[in-house]
């Protein structure tokens, strides 16, 4: 029964992994056949990135406004504590922080420990500098992510 129980799970964890990927991919209509199918809409990877994580990084507001609607976590955070909005934010991607602010992000969400940002050589610690949404998008090279969460 135990190698029963390794297969299932593997294949729950595969199913759940690329329910991930298309999110990530912004591939609207597979994502959708993985939640019809009974995908957990929250699901994470091992570092916390759920599907909401993943397309707000690589800026799919079709598929952002898509996970929102069917009831995706908008607050949800990662293991180090940001949610999409922070990961929207630090990626540039304004349409998809729009979606998010219209849809009641949490604009002062604290992000936990420190994040740093890749192309920026500033690590923050502070709370008060850099680890809201908003300290992020002051970090961004994309001044225009600022304007539309402060």
């Amino acid at each position: 029964m135990a190698v029963e129980e390794a297969a299932e799970y593997l294949a729950e964890t595969d199913v759940n992994a690329c329910y991930l990927r298309a999110a990530r991919a912004g591939n609207l209509e597979k994502a959708l056949d993985y939640l019809k199918n009974g995908v957990d809409i929250n699901i994470c990877n091992q570092n916390g990135l759920n599907a909401l994580h993943l397309a707000s990084k690589e800026g799919h507001v079709e598929v952002v406004a898509e996970l929102i609607k069917q009831g995706a976590n908008v607050d949800a955070a990662t293991k180090k504590g940001n949610t999409a909005l922070h990961i929207a934010s630090l990626a540039g991607q304004t349409d998809v922080v729009k979606e998010l602010v219209t849809n009641g992000a949490n604009v002062n969400a604290q992000s936990q420990l420190y994040t740093e940002h890749p192309s920026v050589r500033v690590r923050c610690v502070s709370r008060l500098h850099g680890s809201t949404p908003i300290g992020f998008a002051l970090l961004d090279v994309e001044p225009v992510v600022f304007p539309l969460i402060h």
